[in-house]
């Protein structure tokens, strides 16, 4: 189990619910002066305080993981022995994001401005065979060495669908030192947590 927390604070934030108030205030005592020399020193300090807000961002990130992997040989063949690896995996994850701001309400109180949580359960099942076809007991002219490696992997998503991803590898060694590999495959790679929760858009967006 693994949990990672993380916090930042956005200091002199611009209050947009203030601002206007105060540049529409009446009372040269309590009226932000936008003008002046620059450090603002001509405006009354408690109305520099609501104007100038925060902003707290709060992020946890928990991950649960449970694997199992049984691997070892099968029977042997020319180029060795077969081996084979079969394995299944159950991850749980999740994911909160809350900000905190005092630039949203003319008080320029610390109030709950974001909240997003966001989990994910993904169970998988794989398997791997490993054939050597000719290695060092059975090498000929121009198989030196040729191998074959199978995979697949099934998943689960709890807010996906599922996939099946296989693969396939070749190793060949025409002759000694040179070797020649090729492989394909599909693969799948969900959204993360933080992506599909919305989180990064209310970043930016406010």
């Amino acid at each position: 189990m693994t949990k990672n927390r993380g916090r930042a604070r956005t200091a002199d934030v611009v209050n947009l619910q203030f601002l206007p108030l105060a540049l529409a205030d009446t009372n040269p005592a309590t009226a932000f002066n936008p003008f002046g020399n620059g450090d603002f020193a001509n405006n009354n300090p408690e109305t520099l305080r609501k104007i100038w807000g925060v902003r707290d961002s709060f992020n946890t990130n928990e991950g649960k993981d449970v694997v199992a992997k049984l691997d070892g040989p099968l029977f042997g063949i020319g180029g060795g022995d077969v081996r084979m690896a079969v394995g299944a995996e159950y991850h749980r994850s999740s994911y909160h994001y809350a900000i905190y701001s005092s630039i949203k309400n003319p008080a320029n109180d610390l109030l709950v401005d974001r909240d997003r949580r966001k989990s994910r359960t993904n169970k998988a099942v794989f398997g791997e065979l490993y054939i050597p076809l000719f290695g060092t007991d059975n090498a000929t002219s121009g198989l030196q060495q040729l191998t074959i490696q199978l995979a697949g992997r099934y998943e689960d998503y709890s807010d996906f669908d599922d996939t099946f991803n296989p693969k396939v590898g070749v190793l060949w060694t025409p002759v000694d030192g040179v070797k020649v590999r090729g492989s394909w495959g599909t693969s799948f790679r969900p959204p993360s947590l933080f992506d599909s929760s919305g989180a990064g858009f209310n970043i930016f967006i406010q």
